[in-house]
């Protein structure tokens, strides 16, 4: 099964928070191709490489990978590790952010993450030295400690920064795109 995934940042001034893709076809400010359609109606779509089909699925990859490979970073960095990734890719309830926000659903697999949230998720940005040692201990050898998943480059130390890079990337750019702007992302399967 494809996976296509969108990002579009949004002025909620123009558009209302629990806007969907449906209504912004509706609306006319996106064409049946999704494209958007003028530079002045509040809305411009955000290009990432995470849109791809296996780019998106590496997320599985880099799940199982933060969640085999974080008992081997010190609870103080996995703490802060924990909170960040949880909002980018890293599903493990009770051991997510503490705050405990998510984005808003809107539609099947549609989501929005309001300028608050987002403002959150960039705050949440540390370093990922830790990171390196652990995947080391837990993906490396022959044969690893941990089975590798069907997506092996991801344990790789560089491309799983990469990984995590792509998702900050998506909403660095919606807070660029406009002050107070929110993030609409679609997932379709």
């Amino acid at each position: 099964m494809g996976v296509t995934v969108h990002f579009y940042a949004f002025d909620p001034r123009v558009h209302t928070a629990g806007t969907t893709i449906e209504r912004l076809v509706a609306d006319g400010a996106l064409d049946h191709e999704l494209n958007v359609l003028g530079s002045d109606r509040g809305l411009t779509a955000i290009e990432s490489r995470l849109g791809d089909n296996k780019r998106w699925n590496d997320n599985l990859a880099g799940d199982h990978a933060w969640d085999r490979a974080r008992e081997h970073v010190e609870p103080v960095a996995r703490a802060g590790l924990d909170a960040w990734f949880s909002h980018l890719f890293w599903d493990r309830t009770g051991q997510g952010c503490p705050c405990g926000r998510e984005p808003v659903i809107v539609a099947e697999g549609e989501v929005i993450f309001d300028d608050a949230l987002i403002g959150h998720i960039l705050s949440l940005g540390c370093p990922l030295a830790p990171v390196e040692p652990a995947l080391a201990a837990e993906f490396e050898g022959d044969p690893p400690r941990t089975e590798r998943l069907d997506r092996p480059w991801i344990y790789d130390f560089d491309l799983f920064s990469n990984l995590v890079a792509e998702h900050q990337q998506v909403f660095t750019d919606a807070r660029k795109a406009g002050p107070g702007w929110h993030l609409l992302r679609w997932v379709w399967t």
